[in-house]
């Protein structure tokens, strides 16, 4: 009888130790986000889908070269977004803009200047997590046109970031 008790405390107490860890896998509200976005992240995955949400292209920076990176970082007012690829003599590029943001309840608002006027992207905070940032951003039919990053068909971009 003293080993049921025993086990059921023990079975308890794991229990609520357990319930009460922190977990990089559980996504933070977003409000925690507008604070924790205030870092440095860099791209690990870039997916492009089409109007089924059928992958049709994926990029895997992790398997990139160390000079193939895109790196974000936050601080309370901008975001600086530096690329660096290989060029065709095959040194490395790098490249680096200044961005101004606002977070709106589950959209991240960044400033695209253009050639006529600057104007607000809505790019989706899909999930965010302690470690590992998910951004989903709809594109338009006259950035399609303008991009030649863009493959045929693609209506989303999905972005995966790691710390």
């Amino acid at each position: 009888m003293k080993k049921i008790v025993v086990l059921i405390i023990i079975a308890i107490t794991s229990y609520n130790f357990t319930a009460c860890s922190s977990d990089d896998n559980v996504p933070y509200e977003v409000a925690n986000f507008k604070e924790e976005i205030i870092k440095e992240w860099t791209i690990e995955k870039k997916e492009f889908l089409d109007n089924k949400g059928k992958v049709i292209l994926s990029i895997d920076y992790t398997k990139k070269k160390k000079c193939s990176t895109e790196k974000w970082t936050f601080n309370k007012e901008e975001v600086n977004r530096k690329i660096s690829s290989t060029n065709q003599a095959g040194n490395c590029n790098e490249t680096t803009d200044k961005l101004s943001y606002k977070v709106v309840e589950r959209d991240l608002l960044v400033m695209v200047p253009s050639q006529s006027t600057s104007t607000f992207k809505k790019i989706e905070i899909s999930n965010f997590y302690h470690y590992k940032m998910h951004l989903v951003e709809k594109v338009n039919k006259e950035e399609i046109t303008l991009s030649l990053d863009y493959p045929k068909g693609t209506q989303t971009i999905k972005y995966t970031f790691k710390r």
